[in-house]
């Protein structure tokens, strides 16, 4: 059967159950059906496809292209016709058509795949605080476990060290050139012998904005680099309660990682004298800590700047670090919260050295 497509939706609609049969043609004569002056990239044997189709992608809920749109994927390509064209006629993107020829090509299925349910918004941290605060006051409202949830996350202070070099990174750098142009000036960039010189960097940060940037070797008696237990305490001295009651308040939560002199004997004695709640944290896990994503972004807004020695090098660390937006914090803290849970063991979400 087949209809022109002026009949109309009521009409279109009552002879859906048909539409499923149809199959995809190249038919010219159909052309003025679309458009005086106009010819179609692909008809359809008759206009109850070219409906069919057009509601299965506008009525789509989800992500997920629906049975239909993906057999018309598979009946145009068995027409040979390019992963391009496809994508045009379907309104779809061609890494989608690609896809689906895909998993039909390993798989033999179309059928779109089950979800488990609404995504999470809560995670097993979360779900645990959660229990823990309607166990202490029934009557706690939604509202009330929110901005506690809200605050936990809001009230670390996030420190780590970083190195910061005077002339960009250690790495490679890779260049768009013509053939034959490697040695031409603009493709080069110039070497620095003896490491050219850097800085190491102790910082902190919390969901409110960017602390403290302080150089190590303004903090050691020999102006080096090195950071001991000592150099650490006399760090964590100066800038843990003023950058702490800035950004957080009166209670805090210092997070730092297994490196050997934040977990020395004299640094756990030094928090346990402190009364500092200490957030525990697993080993080789730099990925977790939103404070290295805050480095990245400080050493992306530090290319472009050509500091020629050491004091000018942390002149401009600083002003990039400061320029570090609150938003940005923010939206740092909270994408590494669901991968966070494996920090925090069954025991609780703090400790006290």
């Amino acid at each position: 059967m087949c209809l022109p497509l002026f009949k109309g939706p009521k009409v279109m609609g009552q002879l859906a159950p048909q539409l499923f049969q149809c199959q995809v043609c190249v038919i010219p004569s159909l052309s003025h059906l679309q458009g005086a002056g106009k010819r179609s990239r692909v008809h359809f044997k008759c206009a109850i496809c070219i409906w069919n189709l057009l509601l299965s992608t506008l009525n789509m809920r989800s992500k997920e292209l629906s049975l239909s749109v993906k057999q018309a994927i598979i009946r145009l390509k068995k027409q040979n016709k390019p992963i391009r064209e496809i994508a045009k006629t379907l309104g779809v993107a061609k890494s989608i058509v690609w896809n689906i020829l895909k998993k039909k090509e390993h798989t033999g299925e179309l059928s779109n795949t089950k979800r488990p349910g609404r995504p999470r918004k809560t995670t097993v941290v979360d779900d645990r605080r959660i229990l823990s605060l309607v166990k202490k006051t029934p009557f706690t409202t939604v509202g009330q476990i929110k901005n506690t949830l809200q605050e936990f996350w809001n009230n670390i202070l996030w420190t780590d060290e970083t190195k910061i070099n005077l002339y960009q990174s250690d790495g490679k750098r890779r260049v768009w050139r013509r053939k034959g142009t490697a040695h031409d000036p603009k493709h080069t960039t110039s070497s620095v012998k003896h490491g050219g010189g850097s800085v190491m960097a102790w910082a902190c940060m919390a969901a409110n904005g960017t602390g403290s940037l302080v150089f190590i070797d303004d903090v050691t008696a020999d102006k080096s680099s090195r950071m001991n237990s000592e150099v650490f305490q006399a760090i964590l001295s100066a800038h843990i309660q003023p950058n702490a009651s800035e950004l957080i308040g009166r209670r805090f939560t210092v997070q730092m990682d297994n490196d050997p002199k934040h977990t020395a004997k004299a640094t756990k004695e030094f928090f346990k004298g402190k009364k500092w709640n200490v957030m525990q944290w697993p080993s080789q896990s730099p990925d977790l800590n939103p404070i290295e994503h805050a480095f990245h972004l400080l050493k992306t807004k530090l290319k472009g700047k050509c500091p020629k020695n050491k004091q000018e090098l942390k002149t401009v660390a600083v002003e990039a670090w400061q320029s570090i937006t609150r938003e940005e914090t923010q939206r740092l803290v909270m994408s590494m919260r669901s991968r966070l849970q494996a920090v925090i063991d069954c025991k609780g979400f703090a400790t006290k050295y």
